[in-house]
């Protein structure tokens, strides 16, 4: 990747992040990155593209943390904990502004095909990622399972966000576990 695509990316992705997909245009993008607009056309080609290659990079970058994390602990349990906690983490990051994604698939509904399928396929990700861990535990029905924690995760994200970074992490572990352990075989 040339140096020039880097820092375009960088710079789009914290402006994403810190604003919004549509009110973030590609003149600050440009200006905040040192390119010019025709080389960012001619990086991405587009506005849609570039935010595709955003989430891209960001699917990539948060997954290999949260993998890294998750890496240190037992199969099973230990390693949900350690998504749980991984996630309070990020929510108090000093750059913490949200979720990339979510906030993709809001501006994007039924605009933006591609935009909404790296949204998909990066929570389809951490889904599996979590439904994995449930079956490691030998948890009933770990694909119901996963898709309550996973849903609680998605609340937690949006509560840190409007309400900081201590209110995401409500409920904290020990309720999760004991919802968690009420399901095992």
């Amino acid at each position: 990747m040339t140096e020039k695509r880097q820092a375009i990316l960088a710079a789009a992705k914290s402006l994403f992040s810190e604003n919004s997909y549509h009110s973030t245009g590609v003149d600050k993008i440009a200006a905040v990155s040192g390119a010019s607009k025709m080389t960012l056309y001619s990086q991405f080609g587009s506005k849609e593209q570039l935010i595709v290659e955003v989430l891209r990079l960001r699917d990539e970058e948060f997954i290999a943390s949260l993998r890294q994390a998750m890496d240190k602990a037992s199969p099973g349990l230990a390693r949900l904990a350690a998504i749980f906690e991984w996630h309070g983490a990020w929510f108090r990051q000093p750059d913490f502004h949200g979720c990339l994604f979510i906030k993709a698939s809001q501006e994007f509904a039924g605009q933006s095909e591609p935009v909404l399928a790296a949204s998909r396929a990066h929570k389809s990700l951490i889904l599996g990622l979590i439904e994995r861990c449930l079956v490691e535990a030998a948890v009933q029905e770990p694909s119901a399972q996963a898709r309550l924690l996973f849903t609680l995760i998605e609340g937690m994200i949006v509560s840190a966000q409007m309400f900081g970074p201590d209110s995401g992490m409500l409920p904290g572990w020990p309720q999760i576990e004991a919802i968690v352990k009420g399901q095992l075989h």
